[in-house]
């Protein structure tokens, strides 16, 4: 359905339309390493499961 949309975008180097499944959550992008984020997201995770313990 977006398909022609899509296509259209990258053949003019728009680089944010193609990626329209991004849904809600793009803003919340970052540019750190892919470790930091994971360092993140288990320092998050820890504290949720210690509260529930």
């Amino acid at each position: 359905m977006t398909r022609p949309l899509r296509a259209a975008a990258v053949q003019a180097g728009d680089s944010g339309t193609p990626n329209l499944w991004a849904g809600q959550g793009w803003a919340a992008v970052t540019t750190e390493p892919a470790e930091l984020v994971v360092r993140h997201l288990t320092s998050e995770l820890d504290g949720t499961i210690g509260a529930t313990a």
